[in-house]
């Protein structure tokens, strides 16, 4: 037996998830200002992938591993998920996930190549902008994805689930010494504005957790 959920952060009303979504737009702007364009955040964030590098001795063969095969795994569950959406014709959320999937990742990459950049502020790692990660856009991407197409409801477990994931992308990509924490937090903040807005936009049915 399933309820609905008006209230949920991925299936609120629309003037919500419009909100979170300039939210963590908001948060995205901000954290690149302090992590990227200071002194002080460039330094702090540099102290906590220093420290992270203390786990890289026992987790780097699983953080090598995890980091491309996470979103390689995810997407196949995407695939397949997508393809009983499409059967189904459950084309709302069908939509939903794919410009979920291709906005998120377009704009992480423009983003970082082409729009921000990283002054040079001191020693204080290499210099080239890696803000925000790919990986991590893409693997949290996919998990969203997976989210919306899910049928017909979402396990009990399903978010705690999806936040392991996207965890474990993250600290994949820090401990792989790939990027600094602010890229991987980044990643998250730019996926949820994505999701919030484009569910808006969609108004994408969904029910609680069974």
């Amino acid at each position: 037996m399933t309820a609905s959920v008006p209230g949920s952060l991925l299936f609120g009303p629309r003037a919500l998830l419009v909100r979170w979504a300039v939210a963590l737009a908001v948060g995205f702007v901000a954290l690149y200002w302090w992590a990227v364009r200071t002194s002080a955040g460039q330094r702090q964030d540099i102290l906590v992938f220093a420290d992270a590098q203390a786990l890289n001795q026992a987790l780097a063969p699983v953080a090598g591993a995890l980091r491309p095969g996470l979103p390689a795994a995810v997407g196949l569950l995407v695939l397949g998920l997508g393809a009983i959406s499409a059967y189904r014709r459950r084309w709302r959320p069908l939509a939903a996930a794919a410009v979920v999937v291709l906005v998120s990742v377009v704009l992480s990459e423009t983003l970082k190549e082409d729009v921000l950049e990283r002054p040079y502020l001191g020693d204080l790692g290499y210099t080239v902008n890696s803000f925000p990660s790919g990986h991590v856009t893409a693997a949290t991407a996919l998990v969203v994805a997976t989210l919306l197409l899910w049928p017909p409801a979402l396990p009990r477990g399903a978010p705690w689930v999806a936040g392991g994931v996207v965890l474990a992308a993250c600290v994949a990509s820090v401990v792989g010494h790939a990027h600094r924490p602010s890229d991987a937090l980044a990643s998250v903040l730019l996926v949820g504005s994505v999701t919030c807005l484009t569910c808006a936009l969609l108004r994408v049915p969904r029910k609680a957790p069974a």
